[in-house]
């Protein structure tokens, strides 16, 4: 892509063969981040804010084990997303993801192919041996923030098939070491 405005470096190119126009827009798109980046200020919290992130990430944990059972063969992911809805409900919390630009669920659902962020729909029929993961980040009523995921396999291990087993392996692997650094 090269940007009109720069008429001067559009003729032109780089020693590895991008015009110098692109050049040009990528540095002023860097520069641009950068000066964002710079403007904010990241907060240091105090030892008294931890304990209150804590219990964010003990609710958004427990949102987790209570959908689990709820995974089952023919649950519709719509379904999955209620449950996340009333159980943080119940506890006096919400999802960060209910009203955020439009969206109306309590939780991200992707079954199978589905990378990341799936929408919860009652046309999402999960059935044995897909694999679903579920996403869920919650405000609690102090105002902090968790966010976590876990991938299930639908009717238990032992109805995925090898491939699944295989890429939710290798995931956690990838999880692993990357913690280990």
């Amino acid at each position: 892509r090269r940007l009109e405005k720069f008429s001067a470096a559009r003729s032109g190119s780089s020693s590895r063969g991008a015009s110098l126009g692109d050049a040009v827009a990528y540095a002023a798109i860097v520069l641009g981040v950068c000066l964002m980046l710079s403007s904010r200020r990241i907060p240091v919290h105090r030892p008294e804010d931890f304990a209150p992130m804590r219990r964010a990430g003990r609710l958004a944990a427990r949102a987790l084990a209570h959908v689990e059972p709820h995974v089952v063969p023919g649950v519709d992911t719509e379904t999955l997303d209620d449950v996340v809805r009333a159980f943080l409900s119940s506890r006096g919390a919400r999802a960060a993801t209910l009203g955020y630009r439009g969206y109306n669920h309590s939780s991200c659902i992707s079954p199978n192919e589905v990378v990341c962020h799936g929408v919860p729909s009652k046309s999402v029929v999960l059935n044995a041996g897909d694999i679903v993961n579920v996403d869920i980040a919650v405000v609690t009523s102090e105002g902090w923030h968790a966010d976590v995921s876990k991938t299930f396999f639908v009717g238990g291990l032992e109805s995925a098939d090898a491939n699944a087993r295989r890429l939710v392996d290798a995931t956690r692997d990838a999880l692993t070491a990357g913690l280990d650094e």
